[in-house]
C-alpha cells in the first residue's frame, strides 16, 4: 500500500495511484490484510496521530526506495494578510507584523526553522562545554522580571519558567497576573514539572514567555488567542508573502495501542522523519515514584501494549516532547539506528505503570510518589518484584545517535528507564543534554544492561547530577534516615524487594563536567559498574546496598562514597583512580575497598587514613599508570604499567567500541574532549573545622557536600557534632544539619557564622535557617552565654603551655596563622618518635571537647603521616588519667561522651612517617 502527499485518499493505494495520507493507507492495508505501507517523498501534514491497534499487527511502515518521507504534526498557514502591528512600551519600533489566523499552536516554524515565542530575557543559544553557563536559553533574576513586568499590560496566559534552587531541573508556572509578594512580582498557579518543589524557585534563574510586549527581536512571535491575532517580528530580509509558515497541531504522530490481553505485534516503522509536534512540558504532572521527575505519558512515537516492535532508521527532530515513549505493558521493543536531535524532552523512555509497583499491604495501595513521603514500614508489602505486568521488559535501545535534547524540558534525558525490567541500552552516542545522558529513575525491577555507550557534554543546564544518574527510592527507602536504619537492621535484604536483578553498567565512556560521570544517588542498589572510562567526574555511590565498582578508570578524579549505610556491602576494587577519595557523611565503610591503583602515593596514604577500621586499600599500590595515547582517547595502559600487576589486577578496556556503530550515524557523530592525565600537587589545603556555639562546624566547600545535604549552592556551615547538654544540642540542632543563615544573614562559611555569632549579645538568641534531610527549616539557637568556649584563650582562664621546640617549623605554619591562639610541638624525629604537649590551667575546668590539628607540608616529600595520639587529664590530684586515644590527626574535634574535669591536659603524639609538622591542641569547655 503506497501513500504520497500528492496522492488521493480515494485512490486504491497502488504505486501509480497512492493514497494521500498515512492514516488512509494504514486503514486500507489493514482492511485488505496488506502487511506493508510505503511512503513516497514529500511532507505529510498530520493534525492527529495514526493509531495502530491489534489489527495492525504484522504491519511494516517504511520509506519507499530512495525516498525521504517527512511526517509533520503541524499545518501550513496560508492566505495570510500581514499588516504592521501597533507599537508597545517595550517595542516602539517598526518591524513587528500581525495577521489573523484560524488556529491555535505553541510552535511556529518559518521556512522550516523554529522561531522563538516572545520572552524575557531574550533567547540565547546553549553554552558549549567550557563556555560560561547559559541556563534555560537565557535567564535572569526575579527582580529584573518584576521591573520588566511594569511594561506588560496583562501577562495572564504567560508562563514563568525557572530552576529549582538545588539546580535539580526546571519548574513551570502559569501566570495569572501581576502583584502579590513574590520577588518577581507575578501571580502564578501551582508549580508544574518537577517532583522536588520543596526546593523552591531560584530567584536567580528565571524567564517569562508568551508575553505580547516582548515581541521585540527578529524571530519572536506571540499568538493572542482571544483575538486570533498572530504577532511576528520576521527575521531580516524575510518576505512573509512568499515564506512558508508552519504551526504545530498534534503532540504525537504514530501511536501503537494494545493491551497485554490484546497486544499490537510485529510492527516495524523504518526510515521516516518525524517533525514539528506540540510542546508537552506543561502537561508534566505525574510523579515517577519518588524520583525527581514529573512526567507526561506522551511521545511523537507512542507504544503501549506492544510485542516484538521495531523502530529503526528514523529521524526525529523539532518535536515538542518525548521522541519515543514505550509506556506500560510492552515486551521486546527494539529501538535502533535512529537519529534523534533538537527535541523538547527525552529521546527514548521506557516507563511502566505505578499500579505494577508494590508498596503497602493495604488494598489498592499506590506507592509513595514524593521524596518527603516516608515508607510505611508497619504495612510494607514484603513480596519481591512487580505486582502486575504493566511495564516494559526485554527491550532495547541500541545504536541511536542522540544529541541536543531537552530544549523545553530540562528534567529530561537521552534514555529514561523507570518501572521496567531487562532493558538493554547499548552503543548509543548521547551528548549535549541539560541533565543526565542516561537516567534510571528507580530500582524497579532491574536486570538492565548499559554497555558501550558514549555519553558526554551532559548536565549542561542543571547541577548535582551525572552523565549517568540513578535513584533507588524504593520500598526500603525513607527520607527518615533513623527509621530506615532501624528497618534495615531488622530486614537486611529489603533492598532486594524491588531491584530483584542486578543492573549492569559496563564498557561505557562517560563525561560530566558539572557533576559525576556515574552518579548512583539516593538508595541506588544492586549495581555492577565495571570496565568504564570516566573522563571527568568520577564515580559516586550514595546511600544504597550491594554496589560493585571494579576495573574502571577515573581520569583526574576519584571515588565518591556518600552517606553510606553501616552494612552497605559495597565493593570497590581493581580501579585506576587519580585523586584521593572524597567521602561525605559515612556511617559504614563498605565490604571491600582494596586492590586499587593510585597515581599519587600521598593520595593512597590519605585514603588509608580515612577508614577508622584501617581496612581501606591495604593492598593497593601507587605509581605511573602509563596510559597509551590519551590525546586520542586511548586510556589503555602499557604492558609495563604497575596497574596490571597482581596487586591490582586491572585489565585493559576496549577503547574502540563506544557509541554508535551504524556507519550512517557514525559518520556524523561527535566525540568527547579527551583530557590529559594530570597528577595534582600534594600541597595540603587545610579545613576550617572548629568549635563555635558549642558545636563542631566546618564550611561547605565541595560539590559532594552540596549533593549529599541537598543544598542550593556550595555554601553553608555544616554541623559535624554538638556537645551533649550544651547550647547547640539543647536548641535542637543535630549533626549533619547545615546552617544556611543566621539572623537573616547568609552563613556561607564558618567565618560568616563566627562574625554573626560573635556580634550577638550575651543572653540573646538567634534564628537559624538550616537544611535537614534535604528540606529547609527554622530553628532558634540560644540564649548565648552558657556554651562551652575555647579555654586556651579564654580571658577568665590563665593557661600555661609547654612543648618541644623545633626551629625548622615557624609559628606561621599554624593553620590559622595566629600562633598566639594555639600552642604546638614540632613533629617527632626518627630518634624521638613522639611529641608531648601539655597545658596547665590556673583552676580546674570542665572540658567537653578537644580540637586537634596537624599541619603537614606534603609538598616536601609527598608523604602523608600516620599518627597516633593519647590524651590524658590531671584533675588536680597529680594523677594522669587517659581520656581518649586514636589515630590520624588532620583536623578533628573530639567530642567527649562526658565532660572531664581537669587542671592540666597532656597529649602525646606518635608518628610512623616523618616530615616537618605542627600539632595544635585546643581545650573546649567551661570555667568552674
Amino acid at each position: 500500500m503506497y501513500a504520497a502527499p500528492d496522492g488521493s485518499d480515494q485512490a486504491p493505494g497502488t504505486k501509480a495511484a497512492p493514497k494521500a495520507t498515512l492514516g488512509s493507507a494504514v486503514a486500507r492495508a489493514i482492511e485488505l490484510k496488506v502487511k506493508e505501507v510505503a511512503l513516497k517523498d514529500g511532507t505529510y501534514y498530520m493534525s492527529s496521530p495514526v493509531v495502530l491497534g491489534p489489527a495492525a499487527s504484522g504491519l511494516y511502515i517504511h520509506a519507499d526506495v530512495g525516498a525521504t518521507p517527512i511526517l509533520k504534526g503541524s499545518m501550513k498557514l496560508s492566505g495570510l494578510t500581514w499588516t504592521a502591528a501597533d507599537p508597545t512600551p517595550t517595542a516602539p519600533i517598526s518591524g513587528v507584523m500581525k495577521t489573523q489566523v484560524n488556529a491555535t499552536f505553541d510552535q511556529l516554524f518559518l521556512n522550516d526553522k523554529k522561531q522563538v515565542l516572545a520572552r524575557f530575557p531574550k533567547y540565547r543559544e546553549k553554552a558549549k562545554p567550557g563556555d560560561p553557563e547559559v541556563f534555560l536559553n537565557g535567564s535572569t533574576k526575579a527582580a529584573d522580571i518584576k521591573a520588566q513586568s511594569a511594561k506588560w499590560a496583562d501577562p495572564a496566559g504567560g508562563i514563568l519558567i525557572g530552576m529549582v534552587n538545588a539546580e535539580w531541573g526546571d519548574i513551570y508556572y502559569n501566570i495569572i497576573g501581576k502583584g502579590g509578594t513574590a520577588t518577581n512580582g507575578l501571580l502564578v498557579g501551582d508549580p508544574i514539572g518537577n517532583n522536588r518543589p520543596e526546593q523552591g524557585l531560584s530567584d536567580n534563574t528565571q524567564y517569562v514567555e508568551n508575553i505580547r510586549e516582548e515581541v521585540t527581536t527578529p524571530g519572536e512571535w506571540f499568538l493572542d488567542k482571544k483575538t486570533s491575532t498572530l504577532y511576528f517580528y520576521p527575521p531580516l530580509a524575510t518576505n512573509l508573502q512568499d515564506a512558508s509558515i508552519e504551526v504545530t497541531q498534534s503532540e504525537s504522530l504514530i501511536e501503537l495501542r494494545g493491551t497485554q490481553a490484546a497486544p499490537v505485534k510485529n510492527v516495524r516503522i523504518d526510515g521516516l522523519t518525524f517533525k514539528q509536534t506540540l510542546n508537552t512540558f506543561m502537561k508534566k504532572t505525574e510523579p515517577l515514584l519518588r524520583s525527581d521527575w514529573m512526567f507526561y505519558r506522551g511521545g511523537t512515537v507512542f507504544i503501549e501494549g506492544g510485542e516484538d516492535i521495531e523502530i529503526s532508521n528514523n529521524v526525529l527532530t523539532d518535536v515538542g516532547g518525548n521522541a519515543i515513549l514505550v509506556n506500560g505493558y510492552n515486551r521486546r521493543v527494539n529501538i535502533h539506528a535512529n537519529y534523534i536531535h533538537d527535541i523538547g524532552a527525552s529521546a527514548i523512555a521506557f516507563v511502566g505503570k505505578q499500579s505494577a509497583v508494590r508498596s503497602s499491604t493495604d488494598a489498592n495501595a499506590m506507592p509513595p510518589d514524593q521524596y518527603k513521603d516516608a515508607a510505611n514500614y508497619t504495612k510494607l508489602d514484603l513480596t519481591p518484584g512487580p505486582k502486575t505486568n504493566e511495564y516494559p521488559a526485554q527491550s532495547t535501545a541500541a545504536d541511536n545517535l542522540i544529541h541536543d535534547i531537552g530544549n523545553r524540558d530540562k528534567q529530561s534525558t537521552g534514555v529514561e528507564i523507570s518501572m521496567s525490567m531487562d532493558i538493554k541500552v547499548s552503543h548509543n552516542s548521547i551528548y549535549n543534554t541539560p541533565r543526565a545522558g542516561i537516567n534510571i529513575g528507580d530500582g524497579t525491577w532491574g536486570g538492565h544492561v548499559l554497555e558501550y555507550n558514549d555519553v558526554f557534554n551532559t548536565v549542561l543546564e542543571t547541577g548535582d547530577h551525572g552523565a549517568f544518574n540513578s535513584w533507588g527510592r524504593d520500598r526500603f527507602w525513607s527520607p527518615d534516615r533513623n527509621a530506615m536504619n532501624t528497618f534495615m537492621a531488622a530486614n537486611p535484604d529489603a533492598w532486594k524487594l524491588d531491584v530483584i536483578k542486578p543492573i549492569t553498567i559496563n564498557n561505557n565512556r562517560f563525561r560530566c563536567d558539572r557533576g559525576w560521570d556515574i552518579d548512583l544517588d539516593d538508595g541506588s542498589s544492586n549495581y555492577i559498574v565495571t570496565n568504564n572510562v570516566l573522563l571527568k567526574g568520577g564515580l559516586k555511590f550514595r546511600e544504597g546496598f550491594g554496589r560493585k565498582g571494579s576495573n574502571n578508570i577515573m581520569l583526574n578524579n576519584t571515588f565518591h562514597p556518600h552517606v553510606w549505610f553501616k552494612d552497605s556491602l559495597d565493593v570497590f576494587t581493581n580501579n585506576i583512580v587519580m585523586r584521593k577519595y572524597e567521602p561525605v557523611w559515612l556511617v559504614g565503610f563498605g565490604k571491600t575497598i582494596d586492590n586499587n591503583f593510585f597515581t599519587s602515593k600521598s593520595d593512597l596514604d590519605a585514603v588509608r587514613a580515612m577508614d577508622p577500621n584501617k581496612k581501606w586499600d591495604l593492598n593497593s599500590i601507587s605509581g605511573s599508570a602509563l596510559f597509551v595515547d590519551p590525546t586520542k582517547g586511548d586510556y589503555s595502559v602499557a604492558a609495563s604499567s604497575p596497574a596490571l600487576s597482581a596487586a591490582v589486577g586491572f585489565k585493559n578496556i576496549d577503547m574502540t567500541q563506544f557509541g554508535v556503530q551504524n556507519e550512517r550515524l557514525k559518520a556524523i557523530r561527535k566525540l568527547p574532549d579527551f583530557p590529559a592525565p594530570v597528577i595534582p600537587s600534594a600541597e595540603y589545603v587545610p579545613s576550617d573545622v572548629t568549635v563555635l556555639a558549642s558545636m563542631q562546624v566546618v564550611s561547605i566547600t565541595t560539590d559532594g557536600q552540596k549533593s549529599s545535604y541537598g543544598l542550593p549552592s556550595i555554601a553553608g556551615v555544616l554541623i559535624e557534632a554538638t556537645i551533649v547538654g550544651d547550647i547547640g544540642a539543647t536548641s535542637g540542632l543535630l549533626a549533619n544539619d547545615v546552617i544556611l543563615s543566621a539572623g537573616g544573614k547568609p552563613t556561607n562559611s564558618v567565618p560568616d557564622f563566627r562574625a554573626i555569632y560573635d556580634a550577638l549579645p550575651v543572653g540573646q538568641s538567634i534564628s537559624l535557617t538550616i537544611m535537614r534531610n534535604q528540606a529547609q527549616q527554622s530553628i532558634t539557637l540560644g540564649p548565648k552565654g552558657s556554651e562551652a568556649r575555647v579555654l586556651s584563650t579564654d580571658a577568665g582562664v590563665t593557661a600555661a603551655a609547654t612543648s618541644q621546640a623545633n626551629a625548622t617549623v615557624p609559628p606561621s605554619f599554624a593553620i590559622d596563622k595566629d600562633p598566639a591562639s594555639r600552642w604546638s610541638a614540632a613533629a617527632p624525629t626518627t630518634t624521638a618518635p613522639t611529641a608531648t604537649l601539655m597545658q596547665t590551667f590556673s583552676s580546674v575546668v570542665q572540658i567537653s571537647a578537644i580540637q586537634l590539628n596537624e599541619q603537614h607540608n606534603l609538598a616536601k616529600d609527598g608523604v602523608s603521616p600516620i599518627n597516633s595520639f593519647t590524651i590524658e587529664a590531671d584533675d588536680g590530684t597529680g594523677t594522669w588519667k587517659k581520656i581518649k586515644e586514636g589515630t590520624t590527626i588532620r583536623e578533628m574535634v573530639i567530642t567527649l561522651p562526658a565532660s572531664v574535669k581537669a587542671k592540666a591536659l597532656r597529649i602525646t603524639v606518635g608518628v610512623v612517617k616523618f616530615s616537618p609538622s605542627l600539632y595544635t591542641f585546643w581545650a573546649i569547655g567551661k570555667k568552674l
